[in-house]
């Protein structure tokens, strides 16, 4: 005849811990097919438990796994027996299971957060690598930035250089077209004055030659 019991309420049975029990529940997949519990879940005042459905020779079977007396056909009855549970020790045993689970609980729960911690600081690590990365990513883009200004402000300082040396060698050119220009009128002018002079004063002196010729012939 089947029944539905507690998990602590089979572990007590079997002659084990709930934690040994949750712990096959975890395992059911792997175990022989006749040592397979089946669970279900149900509500006891307000609270879901994990219910085992099992049979007598299931709990025996259990018993000699774990080594204790095979199962006291009357200790069996009573258990399997809903009249005489009343709600009282249903709750009783609900507590009795909560307990005796509690190491077992405990455990579940230092596993997450160790699990929880330990992705946590996975994810802190790569998230300061990410970080360390864009930084580096940052600092090479500024870099670049900065050779790329560098190389456009030479290329802008060759431009401005090459039209100013453009513009000195055709000032170069007109100044020393002026220059010529200047010495050409300077020669000019010279030489025009040095012809005048000369002209002026060979005038007067041949002038002067007349004047005294004609003074000489007109006394004679």
């Amino acid at each position: 005849m089947e029944k539905k019991l507690s998990v602590s309420e089979f572990a007590e049975l079997a002659g084990t811990t709930a934690k040994t029990i949750y712990q096959r529940i975890l395992n059911n997949s792997e175990l022989p097919e006749n040592e397979q519990l089946n669970t279900v879940k149900e509500k006891i005042k307000g609270r879901e438990v994990t219910v085992i459905i099992t049979d007598y020779q299931q709990i025996e079977l259990y018993k000699n796994l774990y080594g204790k007396e095979p199962v006291n056909n009357l200790q069996y009855e009573d258990i399997l027996t809903d009249n005489n549970i009343s709600d009282t020790e249903i709750n009783g045993n609900i507590q009795v299971k909560n307990n005796n689970n509690n190491d077992f609980d405990n455990d579940i729960v230092d596993k997450i957060l160790t699990i929880n911690d330990k992705y946590n600081n996975r994810l802190e690590l790569v998230y300061n690598e990410l970080k360390t990365a864009n930084n580096e990513l940052a600092e090479v883009k500024s870099k670049q930035l900065l050779l790329e200004d560098k190389a456009s402000r030479e290329g802008l300082y060759l431009n401005e250089i090459n039209t100013l040396k453009k513009d000195y060698n055709k000032l170069s050119n007109i100044n020393k077209l002026l220059i010529t220009v200047i010495i050409l009128l300077l020669t000019v002018i010279i030489i025009a004055i040095t012809y005048f002079i000369t002209v002026n004063y060979i005038s007067k002196n041949v002038n002067n030659e007349l004047k005294t010729v004609i003074e000489n012939v007109e006394n004679k």
